[in-house]
């Protein structure tokens, strides 16, 4: 079976809707096929999100869920269903307890909530975060029917998510997106007999709670009997708690389910980050290409392909050593290092004078270095000089992987 972001990659399940032109022109929502659930906490922001789901088509039901009587006395204009919720769980609460007869009783449903910044220096991003979520769900009523064109005409789709966000830092967006909570998640899915792969080093592509979903592709979340005291009390730790676990493995669930998970994005939006990207990535490739002569794409999915082998391959020896003490070798006690994998010493064909050690790794001539069996050497140093040492170490009858393969 394979993994649902891989699933996404190979499908192209990618879709950039028109917030300005219907896909399907003719298309009419019955009465209770469809509805908005949405969890608001914060009073100072509750109006601009009610104003947003003001644009909800009114052939869509929209249901606020809140802890705050405040928000509640805002929204009740008669064109929303309240629910009050108890001030615990937050948003995975909303959507499990609060939101469990509307998951049951709608065949499809949006699920939102508010966010808030914690540090002022942090509101700008939050807001393009917030409004990333929201625009890419919800942005207006043609981009509505175009989400559920999406549903019509692709029965295999159950989830669809929004983009990972433009304004958040993006080394959080790979495999570093579990966290704390990649071992709950796991033991979630073993727990609820989840037929899933669900795989550390791949990324879960659901995050931020926020998604339109087939509601029977998530049946399983709402089998248990929720309860309020399932979820931890507030403050709510920044990583490692059940809802945390939980807001990553809607993909999974799904997956169980037969179905597969999909990304929308409006149109605006989707330029916004082909521009980001456009005027970035030369830059970020200048600084690969610098720091670890990585300079396009093929190159960097080698190096992480080579990373991967190189660590199964450390953990068979006893003792490691990197051939190559330049700038190449470097680069690799750095990469290594990042694997917790801490090498023996550098080899050099010939050491210079002064050069007994780097970065507080001994330098040692291979002359220097005794048959061993238990040993394991991995070749630092660039293309130019590879096949060289290859065969110096083929000759040795030596166990050897490169760091770069290509």
């Amino acid at each position: 079976m394979k993994n649902v972001y891989d699933i996404r990659r190979e499908k192209e399940l990618y879709f950039i809707l028109s917030d300005r032109r219907l896909i399907e022109k003719d298309i009419k929502l019955k009465q209770g096929t469809a509805a908005v659930l949405v969890n608001l906490y914060y009073e100072e922001d509750a109006h601009w999100y009610l104003e947003q789901l003001n644009q909800v088509p009114e052939d869509i039901d929209v249901y606020i869920a809140s802890s705050s009587p405040a928000i509640l006395d805002m929204a009740a204009n008669g064109r929303f269903h309240l629910i009050r919720k108890e001030n615990r769980g937050r948003d995975i609460s909303a959507l499990l307890i609060s939101g469990k007869n509307v998951m049951q009783k709608y065949e499809y449903v949006c699920f939102l909530h508010d966010k808030k910044a914690k540090k002022d220096a942090n509101i700008p991003r939050v807001r393009q975060w917030v409004e990333g979520l929201w625009s890419n769900t919800v942005k207006n009523d043609c981009y509505i029917y175009n989400v559920m064109a999406v549903f019509y005409e692709n029965p295999n789709i159950g989830l669809l998510v929004p983009p990972e966000n433009l304004g958040i830092n993006w080394r959080i967006w790979g495999k570093a997106l579990w966290r704390k909570d990649y071992g709950m998640a796991k033991e979630l899915c073993r727990k609820w007999g989840l037929n899933c792969d669900i795989n550390p080093d791949i990324p879960p592509i659901t995050i931020g709670t926020v998604f339109w979903c087939r509601t029977k592709a998530l049946k399983k979340l709402f089998e248990p009997d929720w309860k309020y005291e399932d979820f931890p009390k507030e403050p709510l730790p920044n990583d490692g708690t059940i809802n945390h676990a939980i807001e990553r493995i809607f993909a999974y669930v799904a997956q169980d389910a037969g179905y597969d998970t999909g990304t929308v994005m409006d149109e605006t939006y989707a330029w916004r980050w082909k521009q980001q990207q456009d005027e970035h990535i030369p830059k970020m490739f200048e600084l690969l290409q610098a720091g670890f002569y990585i300079c396009n794409y093929e190159q960097l999915e080698q190096y992480e392909k080579n990373c991967r082998l190189i660590r199964e391959f450390c953990g068979k020896y006893e003792t490691v050593y990197l051939y190559g003490a330049g700038e190449v070798g470097r680069i690799c006690l750095f990469t290594i290092r990042q694997m917790n994998i801490e090498p023996k010493g550098f080899i050099v064909t010939q050491r210079g004078a002064g050069n007994a050690s780097m970065d507080g790794i001994p330098i040692m001539e291979l002359a220097e270095l005794n048959h061993d069996e238990n040993r394991g050497i991995i070749i630092s140093v660039g293309r130019r000089l590879k096949e060289e040492i290859v065969q110096i170490l083929t000759e040795r009858n030596e166990r050897y992987i490169c760091f770069y393969d290509t």
